[in-house]
This record gives structure tokens, sequence and C-alpha cells, in this order.
């Protein structure tokens, strides 16, 4: 009988166990001829466990149908307790059930089969660390990529049946995103990274993968993929598969993007936590949209954002203005897109800017935020324009050791101090944090900004991928030199800062505390 096998799905971090279903499908095995020399070895297809060697056939929610697959052989205990390898199995015409020979040892009833694949030992079960599928939505790499199953088998003389139940387990990986930046995107790869070994040569003498590697041990996983695409919508045809050591692991899973129309790269990264059972395929969802930020950036507390009106004309390209050559930019206080005019120091912000941290809240990011420069972590902006990567991983205030917006970190308040204070700057770590931390971190994009006046222009994007620039709520210190200077949170690559040389004037995405 072939059955379909346990799935479950994973989408982010949140997984659950599908449902199993029994429906019985025909076999064909007339073709099938013992040879009479011969000890035989019938296997059919156990489809409640995942698939019998290299081909699978999978159906999110519905579970998978396995086949046996031409070249295919078994090893078989004898009774001394020695390994031997079949002939290469003849198949019948769905590829259900296959005969092995086996042309010495003498075996009794209730002897062992074991399938390991590529392997020369019966024994052992290597998991590759590398593994590649050409063509999406096919999981015909599963035996070259470490599947393996056991048998108890049944007969006697010449003659025994047995049904493989496999032992590792399987992930059918489908991001998808609605965002026509990360549609462009091909997909050239993913890599899995664990807290616990996932590859490696494993132990198979008693028909279960060893609890560790014995060899050759691996806790990332890398497959190649063929530039898949990124579908609007949960679908497998553009499903990647993995095979992986059962166990409970924490999974970094970080999908490799190219963008064919800017030559971009990078990654959009996604994290899953669960029990991964033998013989069990996950199906894993991503939706990249998490990585989609707004396309709004403000004057400091403006009540409109400053491309309102103008968004055709909205650049997205460092040092490029408005696309279609004209000046949209706000640049006086009659515009409803100006900043916000106020000069009290008591004064808060009152439109765009209301939510944003204090001044004071920013010096705890600044001083002890833990800053870690994300190079790689693909965004986009929300219908406009390509991917693109770079940004900062800060401490959420939760983490941050005596973190209070009454008082700055450095011991002054500066959310009513009248004079302007030195700015202050934390070198970077690179590279994100580590996947147990993440949840002490959020992320902010090194969105750039629009200029009011550089390089000959006004309103010209700079820096996009290379800076990131946030405003405060409180307005800033009453400076004769500056009346619209203001303090903000700015980082690059190499610091993490409380900057005060800002202007109001400058168009900046807004943000909040986290």
């Amino acid at each position: 009988m072939k059955k379909f096998f346990l799935v479950t799905a994973i989408a982010s971090t949140i997984f659950t166990v599908g449902c199993s279903n029994n429906n019985e499908l025909g076999q064909e095995d007339s073709h099938i001829k013992e040879n009479k020399n011969s000890i035989s070895f019938v296997g059919g297809i156990d489809n409640n466990q995942t698939a019998t060697r290299t081909s699978i056939t999978h159906t999110v929610g519905n579970g998978a149908i396995a086949y046996w697959s031409s070249g295919d052989k078994i090893w078989v205990k004898d009774n001394s307790g020695m390994f031997h390898q079949s002939s290469t199995g003849v198949v019948n015409a769905t590829k259900t059930k296959g005969l092995f020979n086996m042309l010495n040892g003498t075996y009794s009833n209730g002897c062992q089969v074991n399938y390991v694949g590529s392997s020369s030992d019966g024994t052992k079960v290597t998991i590759a660390a590398n593994q590649s599928q050409a063509v999406a939505n096919d999981f015909s790499h599963a035996g070259a990529s470490g599947d393996c199953g056991t048998a108890i088998a049944t007969g006697s003389g010449s003659s025994f049946v047995f049904t493989l139940q496999h032992k590792a387990a399987y992930l059918c990986l489908m991001p998808r995103s609605t965002n026509a930046a990360f549609m462009a995107c091909k997909l050239t790869g993913i890599k899995i990274i664990s807290n616990n070994t996932i590859a490696g040569v494993y132990d198979f003498s008693s028909g279960n993968l060893s609890t560790a590697a014995i060899s050759s041990a691996s806790n990332t996983i890398s497959l190649t993929t063929n530039n898949f695409s990124i579908p609007n919508i949960d679908t497998q045809s553009s499903a990647s598969y993995v095979v992986i050591a059962p166990g409970v692991h924490t999974l970094t899973i970080q999908y490799q993007l190219l963008d064919p129309n800017t030559g971009q790269t990078g990654t959009v990264t996604k994290y899953v936590s669960s029990t991964f059972v033998a013989g069990n395929i996950y199906d894993i969802k991503s939706n990249f949209d998490t990585n989609t930020i707004g396309r709004e950036y403000y004057l400091w507390d403006a009540k409109y954002d400053v491309w309102f009106g103008h968004t055709a004309d909205q650049p997205y390209k460092n040092d490029t203005y408005d696309t279609n050559g004209i000046n949209n930019y706000p640049i006086s206080s009659s515009d409803i897109r100006w900043y916000n005019p106020t000069t009290s120091m008591s004064a808060r912000a009152q439109n765009s800017s209301k939510d944003c941290p204090t001044t004071n809240e920013i010096t705890w990011y600044a001083k002890f935020g833990d800053p870690h420069w994300d190079a790689n972590e693909l965004w986009a902006w929300n219908g406009m324009g390509t991917v693109q990567k770079g940004g900062m991983w800060i401490k959420k205030k939760a983490y941050i050791s005596g973190f209070t917006a009454s008082i700055g970190a450095t011991g002054i308040d500066y959310n009513s101090n009248p004079v302007l204070q030195a700015p202050f700057s934390t070198p970077t770590i690179q590279g994100r944090p580590s996947s147990s931390d993440i949840n002490k971190y959020f992320f902010l994009p090194a969105e750039g900004r629009y200029r009011f006046f550089r390089d000959g222009k006004t309103g010209i994007m700079k820096d996009v991928g290379v800076t990131g620039t946030y405003y405060p709520s409180t307005n800033t210190p009453v400076v004769p030199s500056a009346p619209d200077g203001t303090y903000s949170l700015h980082f690059t690559k190499d610091f993490l800062a409380l900057f005060n040389g800002g202007t109001k004037k400058d168009a900046i995405m807004n943000w909040k505390a986290q």
C-alpha cells in the first residue's frame, strides 16, 4: 500500500502538525521477476514515513508520495551480524516496489534492512553539508543529500519482504513576498545554521541515526538553487528541499537572493525552532514582507511626508533627486510638509515624530545598545525601487541596564538642558547578533536621507545602505548658530552615535522605541 506520510507545517517560528491521510493507491509489480539463484528482498514504500531514496513528490498539507529510483541498492544484516550489499534493484512501473537480490549471506525472518543512499558502508549515513537542487519543487536530490531508511524483513529461505521507514528529517522551504522588489529577485541558495549538528557522517548500524555525527560534523547546511522565483503567495511551485539530521534544532535560515536587474545580492533571514522528527517532512513558509519598510520620509515632526503629493517623483537611488527633474522638495515654512517650527525647550513633537524616542533615550541606545552592523540583510521600501541592504541591530531598552527616559546615559538631561552637548559614539560589532540573542535586538535599516541642500541640489537622496539617521521626539536645544539643528541617532558600519549636527530640514524616517 502507498500512504501519505506525516507533514509538519512551520510558518516563521510558529509551527503546527498537519493531518496524516491513509489513501490507498494501487501497485504495479507484474514485471518484477525473482532471480532463483539468489535470495530476494522485495521492498515496498511506507508513505507514512518520508520518501524512499531519491524521488519524492510532496504536496503541501497532504503529504507526499515516495518512489524507488533506478540504481538503488539495500544492505541486509545476515545471521552472523554482517551487512551485505544487494544487487541493483529492479523496480515496478510505478517505482513503488523494488526487488533486490542478495548473492551472499544467510538470512532469517526478522533480519535488518538498511538503505543508506550513496554510502559505501551499510552501517553509515552521510547527511551532506552541501546539497544542490537544480529545479524548483523537485526533491530528486534526497538520496544524494542523506536520505536513509531501515526495515525488519519478514520471510524465510530465498524470499523476504520489507517496508522501509525513513530516519532523516526533511525541510520544504517556501519563501514569498508581495513586494515587487523582492519578487524581482532570484533565489540562488539557502544557508541553514543550527545550534547543534545537522549534517555529517552518522552511525546507522542500529537502524537509527546516531545522536551525534561520528565524523565531518557540521552545524551548517548549504543548499545551492538555480535562480528560483519568489512568488507572491504561499505556494510550493518554487519550493526548495533539504535533508537534515533529526533532533531539537533552532535553525537560522538565510535565503540568498540576487536582483538580476541591479546585481544586488544579500540575504533574508528567518528563524525556526522545533523538534524535527525522523521520517517527517516540514513545510516552512517564510514571508519576506517582514523586511519591507515604508517609503515616507519626514522633516522633523512634519504633518506630511516630504513627497506627499509627489510620490511619482520620489527618488530611491543614491545621489539622485526628483525623478522628473523637477524640484518638489519643501523649501519654506509655507509648505504643509515643513518641519514643526517650535523653539520651546519644553516642546515635544506633536505630529510625525511624536512616537520617536526622546533624546535621553537615544543616548542609552548610542552608549549601551551593543550595535551590530549587518551588511547583508536585504530590505525594501513598500512599493518603491529595488532591494537594498545594510542596517544596524540595536539592543532593546528592556535589555539595557539602567535605561530610563528621565536622564541621559551620560547623566545629563538632554530633553531640557539648553546647552548643546558633545556627540559620542560606540564602535559596532560586524555581523548580526547570535540566533539565541536576536530577540533582544531590533533592526534599523540604513535608510539614508533626503538632504535639504547638498551637492548643489535640494532634496537629493544620500547614503542609502551606508548610514541611518533617526530623529528624536524632543526639540533641539536652543543654539543661536543652528536654530533648526537637532540631535539624532546616527550610524554607519563603524559606529552608533548621538549626533548633534543634524538639521530639521533633512527628510528622515520615523521610528519607535523598542
